[in-house]
């Protein structure tokens, strides 16, 4: 059998984290139901985006690998049997910062990845991250990093082509900016070569909007660079797709 993956669009009530993961399991559920063995979720996933400063946000923020969203996700990742992908702002000796993780069925710890570019919204809280793109090491072979902003620059998908990443685990909340994105993600996703990123690539993105500032949702699944299945609209849905990837774990 081969991997089924995909994403999960999601539009969180700002700063109502108990109430956003209690909606969040719901649409992971769903996406379980369609055979998901892996899922991305979007960037912030369950705190909303646009905060202030870090003290605003540092009670939400949680450590790596512990906290009430990851432990949620955990327990979700055990009871159905499915890898989740995630963004969260991560709390450390250094400060905060717009991090994305893996949880697994094993429960094995595998390291956060921290946002290496940064939207403007997110120089009000937190700082570039030093990590650099990750590879997460899985039973279908190398997940990817990549957060948002990270996209406009070429090299995350220089990264993940040069170095054979599998899948691409995109986190993001994009902004509407009253165009259809799936050629710009397309073009981007090409990097500074001809090459560039080949793989699957699932950008999770939210919808709605925060104090006047909308974001587009369209959440996608690509393959070499070209869109193969979309969430056309910004309502909160799970897309799933079978990739061809070799499930070792069915």
């Amino acid at each position: 059998m081969s991997l089924k993956a995909g994403v999960v669009q999601f539009s969180p009530s700002y700063g109502r984290v108990v109430d956003n993961l209690d909606r969040l399991e719901g649409l992971v559920r769903q996406g379980v139901a369609q055979g998901a063995d892996l899922l991305v979720l979007p960037e912030m996933a369950w705190t909303g985006y646009l905060w202030p400063d870090a003290k605003t946000l540092a009670p939400l923020a949680e450590q790596a690998g512990r906290g009430t969203g990851q432990d949620r996700l955990a327990e979700w990742s055990r009871r159905w049997d499915v890898s989740l992908a995630f963004g969260f702002p991560e709390s450390a000796p250094t400060g905060l910062f717009n991090s994305q993780g893996l949880v697994t069925p094993d429960g094995k710890a595998h390291p956060v990845y921290r946002k290496t570019h940064l939207f403007e919204a997110d120089e009000w809280w937190t700082t570039p991250g030093e990590t650099g793109y990750l590879q997460w090491d899985t039973p279908w072979g190398l997940v990817g990093s990549g957060l948002c902003m990270d996209l406009n620059y070429p090299d995350l998908a220089d990264f993940h082509g040069r170095n054979q990443t599998g899948l691409l685990a995109f986190s993001t909340n994009w902004l509407d900016q009253d165009f259809d994105v799936i050629s710009y993600w397309e073009e981007r996703l090409g990097g500074s070569d001809e090459q560039g990123f080949t793989g699957w690539a699932l950008f999770a993105n939210r919808g709605g909007e925060e104090f006047g500032v909308k974001y587009r949702g369209q959440s996608s699944i690509f393959f070499n660079r070209r869109c193969v299945a979309t969430l056309p609209g910004k309502d909160n849905g799970v897309l799933v797709v079978e990739t061809g990837l070799p499930n070792l774990t069915a």
